[in-house]
């Protein structure tokens, strides 16, 4: 893998340079290699983990929440109104307009509240037809300043140049 300086801004919205020293398929893996720059005496507060995703991120899960809520009423709408259809069949005697759009009201919102919890209690798990791989990625950058640093906590005393630091993989 070919070494890759970005230009980000950051909270303060100054403008810092990374390099990563490494892409992760598990996030046990990158925090690893954070710990071990911490033993090495590299200030940590100089590196970051970032997570590679592109449909990660708050907005795409409420989103992906909001869709799980809406398939939830769609469907128990279908089930309410099914079982209005049942309840008017063994009793003749109600008025069929008020069961229905109650049932089908009634399912609608049973239905979404239980696609949101389900959709939440699988932690908003799916899968999006891609290989494991590049479902979790994660990468570990460090300041450019830092890149020598970076390389001494690693271990390695030799001159390096940051295109020979650890990729991780």
């Amino acid at each position: 893998m070919a070494a890759m300086t970005t230009q980000v801004r950051t909270a303060d919205h100054s403008v810092g340079d990374f390099y990563r020293l490494g892409e992760f398929t598990a996030y046990p893996d990158a925090a690893n290699l954070l710990h071990r720059l911490y033993e090495g005496g590299f200030p940590v507060l100089r590196a970051r983990i970032l997570d590679l995703h592109p449909s990660r991120g708050e907005r795409s899960d409420w989103l992906l929440a909001g869709r799980a809520a809406l398939i939830g009423a769609g469907l128990g709408a279908w089930l309410g109104l099914l079982a209005g259809l049942v309840l008017l069949l063994v009793l003749p005697g109600l008025a069929w307009l008020d069961v229905v759009l109650g049932a089908l009201l009634i399912g609608a919102a049973a239905g979404g509240v239980l696609g949101l919890i389900i959709h939440e209690g699988t932690d908003a798990r799916r899968d999006r037809g891609e290989p494991a791989a590049d479902r979790y990625r994660y990468a570990v950058e460090v300041e450019t300043a830092y890149i020598a640093d970076a390389a001494r906590a690693l271990g390695d005393r030799a001159a390096r140049t940051p295109t020979q630091l650890p990729t991780g993989r």
